[in-house]
């Protein structure tokens, strides 16, 4: 029996390419996952299906892709006065996969929030996934870089800061329609793809019309 697992990453096109392949006649897709960091299917399917395809199309400016990190987690306001008082949201989360979990979601998150550009953030999400906690993914894809906001992702990654962004990821994986039941759950425009789960370029290239050069080895 498989067991499902399940970013929030949208890949956001500039105005300029949406009118070009507008006036060129291309039809561009959506691809959404929803997934979870320290599940098993949802790692095997980033590493072994979406980074190689995402390093293939990303010049081809036909595909908007979002990930959201949340999955079967959970996340519940909590309220007091104090927390009243202070003005600000807190939330309780319980992920699938225990503690160490949530904190890597979180992170995953926060660096979404903050590097903004996929460009940037795409290869340290495929770095983060499948760590084994938040300390060794802060240690193998954050430390070793000398551009990224170190210091600021992990406060956000460790603070309300990020269990606000985890919420808000499980405040949109609640709104899939139909509820999400397997991780990692893959939308191709708004529909859900099993087929994806195991051959996602083949999916893809299928709802590409024309088809990029990229598709012609299929």
């Amino acid at each position: 029996l498989v067991v499902g697992c399940v970013f929030y990453l949208s890949f956001n096109y500039s105005k300029f390419s949406v009118n070009e392949n507008m006036r060129s006649g291309n039809k561009k897709s959506q691809l959404s996952v929803y997934l979870e960091a320290q599940c098993g299917d949802s790692t095997h399917f980033l590493l072994s299906q979406l980074k190689p395809f995402w390093l293939e199309f990303i010049q081809s400016e036909r595909i908007d892709f979002e990930i959201i990190p949340f999955g079967k987690a959970r996340c519940v306001p909590v309220v007091d006065d104090f927390k009243r008082r202070m003005g600000k949201n807190f939330f309780r989360c319980v992920c699938q996969h225990g503690p160490e979990e949530c904190l890597l979601n979180q992170l995953m998150n926060c660096v979404i929030d903050e590097l903004y550009v996929p460009e940037r953030y795409f290869p340290i999400l495929f770095c983060l996934q499948g760590k084994m906690s938040q300390e060794e993914g802060v240690r193998d894809c954050l430390l070793p870089s000398r551009e990224l906001p170190i210091q600021r992702l992990i406060n956000c990654g460790s603070t309300i800061q990020g269990r606000r962004l985890l919420a808000q990821a499980g405040d949109k994986t609640a709104s899939l329609n139909p509820k999400l039941s397997f991780v990692p759950w893959i939308l191709v425009d708004g529909v859900r793809s099993v087929d994806a789960l195991y051959n996602l370029k083949e999916v893809l290239c299928a709802k590409l019309i024309p088809s990029p050069r990229q598709c012609n080895a299929i």
